[in-house]
């Protein structure tokens, strides 16, 4: 642990053993540091990151003419998903949900075709 993130998974734990009652809420930097403070049992938190790209994703539809209705329902889709991939997640692993993300990866394919690739 290291940084504001290993600091704030100290202070998790600390509360829980000082406070075993008390409702912890937590902001988390990232996905990562998400899912640890999720396996500590925290009732609440929020993913700066994420919160933060959210809006500016949102914003960015609105800016280049996507309706506002449009855009919200985009961005309250991508949250949804988030919330299932987060939770899938939680039980399997970072590598679970991935099936949830939408992705404009590119598929590698030939700059050109083989002479003999008919044969």
């Amino acid at each position: 642990m290291c940084g504001r993130q290993g600091r704030r998974l100290k202070i998790v734990d600390l509360a829980k053993e000082s406070f075993p009652h008390a409702k912890l809420l937590v902001r988390a930097f990232d996905r990562g540091h998400a899912l640890q403070l999720l396996s500590g049992n925290v009732e609440y938190l929020v993913r700066e990151t994420f919160a933060g790209a959210s809006e500016f994703g949102e914003a960015a539809l609105r800016a280049i003419g996507v309706p506002p209705n449009e855009a919200a329902q985009i961005a309250a889709d991508a949250l949804r998903r988030d919330e299932e991939r987060l939770e899938l997640q939680t039980a399997g692993g970072i590598e679970a949900g991935l099936e949830l993300m939408h992705s404009n990866r590119l598929k590698p394919t030939p700059l050109t075709t083989r002479p003999d690739a008919g044969r």
